[in-house]
Formats: structure tokens, sequence, C-alpha cells
């Protein structure tokens, strides 16, 4: 992986060589467990954050993102890639796939023909985004999705 300028997201991280779809592409090892939201964190469960090495802190967010995020021993996220990667494509995954919601609105620089224009979180996408995420979603986003309407308003779901 190489780290290098994107444009107006500041800072990404490339593919240095072609990846293979399926492949883990970085390991994200915890620095820190934050009690509240940084400008870095990754939400891991339910008002729990992580904090994550480079290159991991440093991938941007897109609306049609090349990596998936897999929950893994260090309690962290490895990402995984959802396609095969050309050398010097930006390596980047949606937001959506950790984050309930958003502390505020993000402009999306993403560029790409299914970009948004801003970022959405796991909370604001529908039925059919969440069953095709299903496999690249943190897990307590998963057990979130299996939840019906109904019991989201039950006051006995463990949230």
């Amino acid at each position: 992986m190489e780290v290098g300028l994107a444009g107006a997201k500041g800072f990404g991280v490339f593919a240095a060589r072609w990846l293979a779809r399926g492949e883990t592409v970085i390991v994200g090892k915890a620095t820190g467990y934050p009690t509240e939201r940084t400008r870095v964190s990754v939400q891991l469960d339910w008002g729990r954050q992580v904090e994550m090495d480079a290159p991991a802190t440093l991938l941007n967010h897109s609306c049609a993102p090349n990596l998936g995020v897999r929950q893994n021993h260090w309690s962290a996220y490895d990402f995984v890639a959802l396609r095969d990667i050309l050398a010097g494509e930006e390596l980047a995954f949606d937001y959506a796939m950790t984050e309930h919601s958003l502390v505020a609105s993000l402009p999306c620089w993403c560029g790409t023909t299914a970009c948004q224009g801003e970022v959405l979180p796991w909370s604001a996408r529908d039925q059919r985004w969440r069953e095709q995420n299903a496999v690249w979603l943190a897990p307590y986003l998963r057990v979130a999705s299996a939840v019906t309407p109904a019991q989201r308003l039950s006051p006995w779901v463990n949230r």
C-alpha cells in the first residue's frame, strides 16, 4: 500500500500492486478505544469506537467501495477486496459498513458515478443496500439489520 494525496479528501491509500477479489488488503490494529467518537475513530459496536493504525486510519469513504470490512481478533477491522483492484487505484470503503449514524453531515468527495453527494451512515440506508452488503457490515450492524421494525420499537430489544 502507498499513502498519497487524494484530491479534496487530503491523503488516501493506494494499491501498490494488483489485488485479487477476496484478498485481505489491510489488517487494522487498534491504537486506542476512545470513549467518544473522534475524527479518525470507527464504530465497533453500540457506544464503542476504535482508532486504528495506519494505513487503515487513512482509508477514505466511497459510495462505490472496493473494500469491505471484517472484524478481526485485534478488536479492529480488516479490509478485504470486494473486487479485483488495479495497481494505483485508491482503496476505500463505505463508511456505512461500520457507522450506524454520524455526528454531523459529511460531504462525499469520492467522485464515482454512484456518488450520493454526502456520506450516508447505515441508518440512512435502505433494506436492499443492507442485504446486498450484509457480509461486509460490522457485526453489530448485521444484528441490527436482522431486527424487524416492530422489534426496533420494543423497549426489550437489546441495542
